[in-house]
């Protein structure tokens, strides 16, 4: 009997509980302003528009313990090339 020989790689993390998102947070529009796309491509980089999302009924617990549980967490839309456009995702 033949045996063919593989790998398998898989990633991911260990949650908790999802949090719900408060209904002032849900639906929210958020003005991006009108940007050079020369000047995108140039500097790589977009202006920060910050935004809110309330979250109910969780806590995010600090990797260290000696320190309090956090209030606040970061959220990061990154986009790649796609050929001469913008191919956007987000986590």
């Amino acid at each position: 009997m033949k045996t063919d020989w593989g790998r398998v790689s898989m990633e991911g993390s260990i949650t908790d509980t999802a949090c719900a998102i408060d209904p002032g947070s849900l639906e929210q529009t958020i003005d991006m302003a009108i940007f050079p796309i020369g000047q995108l491509v140039q500097n790589g980089i977009g202006d920060e528009h910050p935004f809110a999302i309330r979250l109910l009924d969780c806590t995010i617990v600090h990797p260290d313990p000696d320190k309090s549980n956090q209030q606040h967490f970061v959220v990061t839309f990154d986009g790649a090339a796609d050929g001469n456009n913008f191919a956007v995702s987000g986590w």
